[in-house]
């Protein structure tokens, strides 16, 4: 076995199975793949829509915050059985490029329905019988510079 297939063969996180346990038992990225628009070089099907979805939220999940750790995730075979496709003979997951398209394609109607998705998806959750605290932090965190979409994180008279 050469080198370069030994280093293929490696996968960077043991705990990408752990999201995917959790997908298959409670369905977030389905219902995130159903309520996202078309990309805009459509992808084929909704199957392929999910495997976006599901990497980029698996990637997340593990702390790879950031898109372009997909450029090297893409071939990483735990990642690939996590989406549902072949580790050695399926071909590579989405690339950074890709990821970007996907994550800056809704727009106000697709954010609306990607909301309602996550809104469902925690009554789904829910047990009548349980109170459920839900402590959200609204403290606000200022972003300096020129940084891409920073103007939507400011309260009013911040900026």
């Amino acid at each position: 076995m050469k080198r370069r297939d030994v280093i293929t063969h490696c996968s960077s996180d043991a705990g990408l199975l752990l999201p995917r346990q959790a997908e298959r038992k409670v369905g977030i990225c389905r219902r995130l793949a159903e309520a996202m628009p078309e990309l805009p070089r459509p992808i084929t099907g909704p199957a392929q829509m999910l495997e976006l979805v599901a990497s980029r939220t698996f990637a997340i999940g593990c702390r790879y915050k950031d898109g372009n750790d997909l450029n090297r995730l893409r071939h990483d075979p735990l990642l690939k059985i996590a989406v549902g496709r072949c580790p050695e003979s399926g071909r590579p997951l989405a690339s950074q490029s890709t990821i970007s398209r996907l994550e800056n394609a809704p727009r106000k109607v697709e954010a609306a329905r990607l909301t309602a998705a996550l809104v469902d998806q925690f009554c789904c959750s829910v047990k009548p019988e349980k109170e459920e605290i839900l402590d959200i932090d609204e403290t606000f965190c200022a972003a300096h510079g020129g940084h891409q979409l920073a103007f939507w994180n400011a309260h009013e008279d911040d900026l």
